[in-house]
């Protein structure tokens, strides 16, 4: 097993760092609550694909999975965030493994495999109802409000949430990857 150079570590926290601020761009852009779904499509566009130009050992996605498991727990996603980010890390690590990280189709869909963690993030608003109605009453949400909230989310939509999360990090990932090589490749960068 090869060791992991400064480069790559380099690489991995560099890209980490980036991929971490398109997921908040996203947060942002697609915050209602039925865009939410297609987050991963915005996410995708450039640097996770480009990072997995960059990847050529095991491990390196696993480290920028730790980060957004450290960032998800710091800012209180719940405990259901770790499972699902350290089964699709070890998911997506061993697809771009089995492409010997130089696959584009591979890394396309180590991408989906990726992003199958975000359908965990949504799991409380499902099975913790109770404790996130609270949550929101103590951080001073109206009744009306946190009614018309849960309304978005009935106990059917959690599975389309994740298939429409794995479409579009796949679609995402098809237009990320006609976008690095018109313009990555041309200007030398990968």
């Amino acid at each position: 097993m090869k060791r992991f150079t400064t480069k790559d570590l380099i690489n991995a926290g560099v890209f980490s760092a980036l991929i971490l601020i398109t997921y908040l761009m996203a947060a942002v852009v697609f915050h209602v609550p039925f865009l939410m779904p297609f987050m991963p499509f915005g996410c995708a566009i450039t640097a996770y694909m480009l990072y997995t130009t960059k990847i050529n050992r095991v491990g390196m996605l696993s480290i920028t999975m730790t980060m957004f498991i450290i960032f998800f727990a710091v800012t209180g996603h719940g405990i259901f965030v770790i499972p699902g980010a350290i089964l699709s890390a070890i998911v997506a690590e061993y697809i771009l493994y089995k492409g010997k990280y130089s696959s584009i189709k591979h890394a396309r869909l180590s991408y989906v495999a990726f992003n199958f963690f975000g359908g965990f993030m949504f799991l409380p608003l499902f099975i913790l109802k109770d404790s996130v109605r609270q949550r929101l009453l103590n951080a001073g949400k109206s009744a009306e409000y946190i009614e018309k909230y849960f309304s978005y989310f009935p106990n059917y939509l959690l599975p389309i949430i994740i298939v429409l999360s794995l479409v579009g990090a796949y679609i995402g990932a098809t237009i990320a990857i006609k976008i690095l090589n018109k313009h990555f490749k041309k200007a030398g960068m990968i």
